[in-house]
């Protein structure tokens, strides 16, 4: 009687389920959406990383919003962008420090420092703009007022699969961060 009942229910849903796109996809947990703020929250001995579901088509993109991170043992959170088979791209804020840009590889897990930049008076507890600009090979990254560029190894992919991160046991807060093609 229940699979007659609740048959019909049960190929509703899968039919409703597949036609659906998921908005984030998480490896590495913990991303909650509340509105325009994504709070992130990494446990204390693993990353917590989260891909958007929409990427970015036209081998350039720009990210702007506002970064706030919260204090605790790390202090360091993520803008991930070029995700491919091969890995992605890592742009490190840390408060009280500045940041990095990494070059992740999947194989061998791979990080390499691509550049660096000192922004001493970068404070936690504070929201902090930020605008990043990436185009080509050319990565431009605007950040409380100081700028950075960077070069990256490899243009930019025409589709970029872009995301947010949070180091082993840092938290924050992504505001009001929108990421799409330059002119938007």
């Amino acid at each position: 009687v229940a699979e007659r009942q609740l048959g019909r229910l049960d190929r509703g849903f899968r039919d409703y389920v597949r036609g659906k796109r998921t908005t984030w996809d998480e490896p590495l947990r913990s991303l909650w959406v509340v509105g325009d703020d994504w709070w992130q929250a990494a446990f204390p001995d693993s990353n917590a990383v989260a891909f958007h579901g929409a990427p970015v088509a036209g081998g350039a993109f720009v990210a702007r919003g506002a970064v706030h991170v919260l204090a605790g043992p790390s202090q360091q959170l993520n803008l991930l962008f070029a995700r491919g088979e091969r890995g992605f791209y890592s742009l490190a804020i840390t408060a009280g420090y500045g940041v990095t840009l990494f070059e992740h590889t999947y194989e061998g897990n791979q990080w390499r420092v691509l550049g660096r930049g000192e922004h001493p008076t970068l404070a936690g507890d504070v929201d902090v703009p930020f605008v990043v600009r990436g185009d080509g090979r050319a990565l431009a990254v605007e950040i409380d007022g100081q700028s950075f560029r960077f070069d990256l190894p490899r243009r930019l992919p025409d589709e970029i699969v872009w995301g947010v991160g949070a180091q082993a046991g840092a938290a924050g807060i992504w505001k009001g961060v929108r990421v799409g093609p330059p002119g938007k």
